[in-house]
């Protein structure tokens, strides 16, 4: 009598981590506008935060990313904004 075959191992499923938790109520967080540098305030979990002052619209970096500004007399600036300045000059 035929032994009867084994079925096929079914394929692991991917681990999807959970979603990140929900921000603490009025949790806020900063960034630079990409239109007239000034400092604008978001609420945690945002996308993209539109400059009350210029109307830019401007992309909110992943959570865990940062974009580093430095304070300088004549406003603010991010690093990748003064390497772009300190390049142009060369």
């Amino acid at each position: 009598m035929p032994v009867p075959l084994a079925p096929y191992p079914t394929p692991p499923v991917p681990y999807i981590p959970p979603p990140p938790p929900p921000p603490a109520n009025g949790a806020q967080s900063q960034l630079v506008c990409s239109g007239c540098r000034n400092l604008l305030l978001y609420p945690v979990g945002a996308t993209s935060v539109c400059c009350a002052v210029c109307n830019a619209v401007t992309a909110v970096p992943p959570p865990g990313r940062f974009l580093p500004f430095f304070q300088f007399p004549s406003g603010l600036y991010t690093l990748q904004y003064l390497k772009q300045l300190i390049t142009s000059r060369h």
